[in-house]
């Protein structure tokens, strides 16, 4: 499991974006981030239409689209199309789980993914 550092949110058009930060051996920091751009995605097909997940240094697949989120107990569980990632958010003030958790609702906005909270 992932230790966080802090999380980044942007909620400027066109983009919903939620990044966690990890200390990171090699590079000091990396981010896994979620991203989604709603206005733009009518020109996509509806299986490409979603928030896509990515980890920095990881392969980066063309399509992974979160499928899952549950938060429980100090803990975010995303379950992507290509993978899973454990985060460890018990660092995390209310005030920034709210905002992160108001995020994940916007990208949501179409019920796209499953979200628990617990």
């Amino acid at each position: 499991m992932d230790k966080l550092l802090f999380i980044s949110i942007e909620d400027e058009k066109p983009d919903l974006i939620l990044s966690f930060a990890f200390h990171d051996e090699i590079s000091g920091v990396k981010s896994l981030i979620l991203q989604r751009a709603p206005s733009l995605e009518f020109a996509l097909p509806d299986d490409e239409r979603g928030v896509k997940v990515s980890m920095e240094g990881d392969y980066e697949y063309e399509k992974n689209l979160l499928q899952k989120v549950n938060i429980t107990n100090g803990t975010i569980h995303l379950l992507a199309q290509h993978g899973e990632h454990e985060v460890d958010i018990s660092t995390l003030s209310e005030n920034d789980i709210s905002a992160m958790v108001e995020i994940i609702n916007k990208q949501n906005f179409d019920s796209n993914f499953i979200v628990n909270i617990a």
